[in-house]
């Protein structure tokens, strides 16, 4: 009963946190004049990836055996596949639900042709990924994370050259409306981020803790479901909630690159 409640907690703090964090990223557009296509494809996946680098890293740093790097390249392997049979069908659910209650213009998600280059990135790059578990040379490993390093600085760089339009029809920021004495708005958004982070951050690592403690006591295995089917799942849910945010928002440029 307590794992359930603490997993329900960590949820809860996922949907605040990812309520907070998508006002942020329209706060950033909107302020800073950049485009709604760099914010969803680069800026805000850089913050909403932290559940599944923090699982990463744990299970190579603590685990270092073969049960450790099992739930890393699971990890890895896994989040495509949720994202493509969970994820992207409640979006589609979303859409359809928002277009029903008048809350969207229609079912269909409209993007800045800029979106392609996210996905041609991911097709050419993702197979890459895979090769340290299968190399086990530490230069050939060395030199793979040099390369991808350096190709997502192309990636970005190119995405903010095509940037994609602004956010014109921005919500003050919500921070400001609880806490009336923010006068300044860069320190509202910081608070803000900070907050949206760190509750994002929390109730992620709650609900994968969770996860892991119930498939014990369920005598799951680990390096089977566990890696590559319940941990992307649960690691996968702030950008999964700032999605579903963004499409009842009809603000679908932004949130398709997630």
């Amino acid at each position: 009963m307590m794992i359930i409640l603490y997993m329900v907690g960590g949820f809860i703090s996922v949907l605040i946190g990812g309520w907070l964090f998508t006002n942020s990223m329209e706060y950033v557009s909107h302020r800073y004049r950049i485009g709604s296509s760099f914010v969803g494809a680069v800026l805000s996946p850089i913050l909403t990836s932290l559940p599944e680098l923090i699982v990463f890293l744990i299970a190579l740093l603590l685990y270092d055996d073969v049960s450790g790097e099992d739930v890393a390249v699971g990890t890895i392997i896994g989040e495509p596949f949720v994202v493509s049979t969970i994820i992207y069908p409640v979006i589609f659910m979303v859409a359809a639900v928002g277009f029903y209650l008048r809350r969207r213009d229609d079912v269909v998600l409209e993007v800045d042709k800029e979106l392609t280059i996210p996905f041609i990135v991911v097709l050419l790059l993702f197979p890459t990924v895979l090769l340290p578990a299968i190399i086990k040379s530490l230069a050939v490993r060395y030199l793979i994370a040099v390369f991808l390093v350096t190709a997502y600085l192309l990636y970005a760089h190119i995405m903010r050259n095509r940037q994609g339009l602004v956010i014109e029809d921005y919500e003050r920021l919500y921070i400001i409306r609880v806490i009336n004495r923010l006068r300044i708005d860069w320190a509202a958004f910081i608070l803000q981020l900070v907050v949206s982070v760190v509750l994002l951050f929390a109730g992620s690592r709650a609900l994968v803790e969770g996860i892991i403690d119930l498939s014990k006591y369920l005598m799951l295995d680990v390096t089977g479901g566990l890696s590559i089917i319940v941990v992307p799942t649960a690691t996968v849910l702030p950008e999964s909630v700032t999605a579903v945010i963004w499409t009842w928002k009809e603000r679908d440029t932004m949130l398709l690159p997630h």
